[in-house]
């Protein structure tokens, strides 16, 4: 696992343990955030700087930097959220980072889209279904990390400001129970069967008449209820119902 989310984990369970004390936890989150800026290529802000780091430690850092900056937004203090607000741009800068390494990956057909040691006994002997199944985790990974974070920013800034510039849209895969799948077996058995249903991020609302609400999974959900509102999905069924009858 990643430096940057050992630590992190480190922190949210010292966070869960520690509520009472909010000062402390202010400053825990303080220095860590400083320590992952800093522990960082000194060209970051380059083109260059993307190879400098393997695709999962641009997943990891941005996944990091996100869950202190989402805790900051929300922590009710005024220092914590002008904190939040000054790396909002590294944030997307890692963000955009992070898809220009999964692209050179592609350019250069590497084959490195897991966490696994390839040498290991254990590589040696996984099946292609496996590694299918793992190079399918990290993708689908970095498509939901990118969505969150970009959709989490613009809600914030469409709460702040009243408008927010739109970071644009992705597919990622919302079938219910891929995510989920504990065994590359699984995986491939729903992802035969039925609709993996690759949507595009802004276009959720697409699925209000396509599918029903048990197709779907909670991060799509989530996305959903974000983008369209709760009455909207309150409704879902009865329209779906109505336009298939």
């Amino acid at each position: 696992m990643p430096l940057q989310f050992r630590t992190f984990l480190w922190f949210a369970t010292t966070w869960r343990l520690d509520k009472e004390s909010l000062e402390l936890v202010a400053a825990i989150i303080e220095h860590r955030v400083d320590a992952l800026l800093q522990s960082q290529p000194h060209d970051d802000a380059s083109f260059m700087a993307v190879p400098s780091l393997q695709t999962i430690q641009h997943l990891a850092r941005v996944q990091a930097l996100f869950i202190y900056q989402f805790l900051q937004f929300y922590d009710g203090c005024i220092r914590q959220r002008a904190m939040a607000d000054r790396s909002i741009p590294t944030l997307l800068q890692w963000c955009e980072h992070l898809w220009q390494s999964v692209m050179l990956d592609a350019v250069h057909n590497e084959q490195s889209l897991t966490t696994m040691d390839m040498n290991s006994s254990d590589a040696m002997a996984e099946t292609p279904t496996s590694k299918h199944w793992k190079a399918w985790i990290l993708s689908e990974s970095l498509r939901r990390t990118w969505v969150v974070c970009t959709s989490t920013i613009a809600a914030y800034l469409r709460e702040r400001d009243g408008w927010n510039e739109c970071a644009g849209e992705i597919r990622y895969t919302a079938c219910q129970g891929l995510w989920d799948a504990s065994s590359s077996a699984m995986w491939l058995q729903l992802s035969s069967r039925q609709d993996p249903l690759f949507v595009r991020s802004l276009h959720v609302d697409e699925l209000l008449l396509s599918v029903a609400p048990t197709e779907v999974d909670t991060f799509s959900t989530a996305l959903m209820r974000l983008l369209i509102g709760r009455d909207e999905m309150e409704s879902w069924g009865r329209r779906l119902k109505s336009f298939l009858s």
